[in-house]
């Protein structure tokens, strides 16, 4: 046991390091500055206590959930949250103890149906064998061991459930999520829903991906995120009530209590709530609000509860973001008003200047340190956060008001569409407002590319040297040109990189594949499907070329081929779609060629070998061969360009790949694109006898179900003499031949 914990703790380090200097910064401020002494024995102090609880809650949580997987075991427990939809049945939270056990683990449950009608207080009794959180995604165990949750279940039998007469008295919180979810899900579209339940509960289980994809491109993806701005709009509504002082700021407290419960307690609504509850309570206890001693506060208050609620994002993003706010809006307000302090008798023009600039020092303040976070967590940078949040959160906090007003209204009275009009008005802004900003070319910068890495770099270099020189503070401004024409030169620099000779990027699209080729200024892609694989392809075409997309081609109708064409084509002007001319029985051609009629694209069957050109890039089609089996009857692409050549097959077992390799103009090729995303079947020994791939590209997803690429493959490969790259381990790989072959 200790051992286990000691690896628990030694695998957590690096999370010291976000931290430490956070909690050196919180302490300095909290201390005189003269005081050295007596500084770092309170951090030493506080960092040793941080760590041995972290160990203590380890032994008492982790260990014993650890001791439990890999056992099937009969278990009994009690169900503690309501069940949800997932892509591949039901999922629900439990407590279950081991029979002869004396503590209960928390674990999350999966099933077909089985646990579809459980609710909180239901028990149930079942023999199942128990798993980690990571086992199927690493990074799934730092997400499930923030909220408390250190298991699951891989397979369950004999299930038995007895229902709850009527639900705990711990449990009504739960309940009224689910009553307010119900509400919010029954009278309202999907994409209204989605956003509403974010902004009001904090559940974004509905937020459709590509929504929440283009948030997080225009710089709004914390609306989504129940936090400071939920709360002070919710303090804000019962501060304007009128009546005794004190007896709003207690109304006030008390509804920021019911809205942290309501909303499942997670480690931003926390963070809010306490802040809140410091600044409407500090008057009855004669004490001045104190910004950072409640961001501590809270801080505290979420370690007790769950020291591993700090591998939370959104807590780390949360948190990053208050403390850039305390520490920069101020002085940043001021650098935009040249000081000017703010008097009475103003014109209106000094008043929306003001306004404006107040709102600038959020948004970039509060981007300081939240910038590192959102490129380690996402992979992007947006570029026009500032712009659209000072465009858009006055119409998100009326659609948060009047979202909430109507919700409870709604418990009560009958729909009234007219009142809500106003409302529905804001999101219809806030909806055209992100999807204007995500489409827009440089909205959002990725950081896999790494010039941009560069560029980020700089830009954090100058604001060290600012922090550092505070004499240079005043010509802050004159680093705005530099850095603005340092970005041009990397975007410049990078496309003049991937399009010189024959460029080839494999896209990260999880379970599915994505090709982008590039020559000069001209690009095609094959195939695009997977998760988010529109936006996913759209960023890497534009973080290489501007303009169209000349040639779009789907090798079969498979979703993990396509399913991204309807979010690419909101972003990207596609020339023309080549597709196989074969019949498909699960409707994808159909949806395909509809959305082509949509966008009034081309769109070309091929029913016999064609060869194309893009460019100064030749693309060999080959034609369905006509086989039974449906990935063996698709379409396959070669492409050429001074010498150098990718093969891509689609999703052809081994036998169709050795009728491929018969087909005029294959022999020997560079690259690979593995035929479906490293299967036990695809890929066989005598197929890469025939071609001689030097680098194999397989595109998986990380720990998928399919367990792809297969241990087989991959010795095929090797042995064939391929250097092996993989989208699962590396994201999105970029490779290029240069100008000569």
């Amino acid at each position: 046991m200790g051992a286990a914990a000691g690896g628990f703790l030694a695998c957590r380090l690096l999370l010291l390091l976000f931290y430490l200097p956070a909690g050196a910064f919180l302490l300095r401020r909290s201390l005189k500055r003269g005081d050295r002494k007596r500084r770092r024995t309170w951090f030493i102090i506080g960092a040793s206590a941080a760590l041995l609880w972290v160990g203590l809650y380890a032994l008492l949580c982790y260990v014993p959930a650890a001791g439990l997987w890999c056992e099937s075991r009969d278990y009994t427990g009690i169900v503690t949250d309501y069940a949800r939809k997932t892509p591949y049945g039901w999922s629900v939270q439990v407590k279950l103890r081991p029979t002869g056990g004396i503590r209960s683990v928390p674990a999350q449950m999966y099933s077909s149906q089985s646990c579809k009608s459980l609710k909180p207080g239901d028990r149930i009794a079942m023999t199942a064998e128990l798993r980690s959180p990571g086992h199927t995604h690493p990074g799934r165990l730092h997400s499930f061991a923030a909220r408390g949750v250190f298991a699951e279940t891989k397979t369950v039998k004999s299930f038995q459930h007895t229902p709850a007469e009527r639900i705990p008295l711990r449990f009504w919180p739960k309940q009224a999520h689910h009553a307010l979810r119900q509400r919010i899900l029954a009278r309202h579209s999907r994409e209204e829903a989605g956003l509403l339940l974010a902004l009001l509960t904090g559940d974004q289980d509905e937020l459709e991906e590509p929504f929440a994809t283009e948030l997080s491109r225009s710089g709004l993806r914390h609306i989504a995120a129940v936090s400071g701005l939920h709360v002070g709009v919710l303090m804000g509504l019962f501060l304007l009530l009128p009546g005794d002082r004190r007896a709003r700021h207690l109304l006030a407290a008390a509804a920021l209590v019911l809205f942290g419960l309501v909303t499942g307690a997670r480690p931003p609504v926390v963070r809010a709530t306490v802040m809140g509850l410091c600044l409407l309570l500090g008057p009855f206890f004669n004490r001045d609000g104190d910004s950072i001693a409640s961001l501590r506060t809270a801080l505290l208050l979420l370690m007790l509860r769950n020291p591993f609620s700090l591998e939370s994002a959104s807590l780390q993003l949360s948190f990053t973001a208050v403390l850039g706010v305390l520490c920069f809006a101020k002085p940043l307000n001021n650098w935009f008003m040249g000081g000017k302090e703010q008097k009475k008798g103003e014109s209106r023009l000094t008043r929306i200047r003001r306004a404006i600039c107040a709102s600038l020092s959020l948004s970039l303040s509060a981007l300081v340190f939240t910038t590192p976070l959102t490129a380690l967590y996402f992979g992007t940078i947006s570029l026009v956060s500032p712009l659209t949040n000072l465009l858009c959160l006055w119409a998100v906090e009326l659609f948060f008001v009047g979202g909430a007003l109507g919700t409870l209204l709604g418990f009560f009275l009958p729909p009234v569409p007219l009142l809500w009009a106003p409302f529905r008005a804001c999101f219809a802004f806030v909806r055209w407002m992100v999807q204007l900003f995500a489409c827009a070319p440089l909205g959002a910068v990725t950081t896999q590319v790494g010039w941009y890495r560069l560029w980020i770099v700089a830009v954090y270099a100058v604001l060290l040297l600012l922090w550092r020189k505070r004499g240079l503070r005043k010509r802050a401004g004159w680093f705005i040109p530099p850095l603005a024409a340092l970005l041009v030169l990397c975007v410049m620099l990078h496309r003049t990189v991937a399009t010189s000779g024959f460029g080839v990027e494999v896209v990260d699209v999880g379970q599915g594949q994505s090709v982008l080729l590039l020559s000069g200024q001209q690009a095609a892609a094959v195939d695009c499907g997977g998760d988010n694989a529109g936006n996913a392809l759209a960023d890497a075409m534009f973080d290489a070329v501007e303009g169209e997309l000349d040639l779009l081609a789907f090798t079969h109708f498979d979703s993990d081929h396509m399913d991204g064409l309807k979010q690419l084509l909101k972003r990207v002007q596609v020339k023309e779609i080549v597709l196989p001319d074969v019949e498909d029985d699960s409707g994808g051609r159909k949806r395909v060629e509809s959305l082509a009629r949509k966008h009034h694209i081309p769109v070309h069957p091929i029913r016999e070998d064609e060869t194309l050109t893009v460019g100064e890039m030749t693309l060999h089609l080959f034609a369905p061969s006509g086989a039974a089996e449906d990935n063996n009857n698709g379409l396959a692409v070669l492409a050429e360009k001074d010498g150098f050549s990718v093969l891509i097959p689609g999703d052809m077992d081994s036998n169709g790949e050795l009728a491929l390799s018969e087909r005029e103009h294959l022999g020997p090729v560079s690259l690979l694109v593995a035929g479906h995303h490293g299967s036990k079947y695809s890929s066989g020994a005598e197929f890469l006898a025939r071609i001689s791939p030097e680098t194999a590209v397989i595109s998986c997803g990380a720990e998928n179900r399919y367990t792809h690429p297969n241990e087989e493959t991959l010795e095929r490969l090797k042995a064939a003499g391929c250097r092996i790259r993989r989208t699962d381990k590396e994201g999105r790989i970029i490779l290029s031949a240069p100008k000569g072959g």
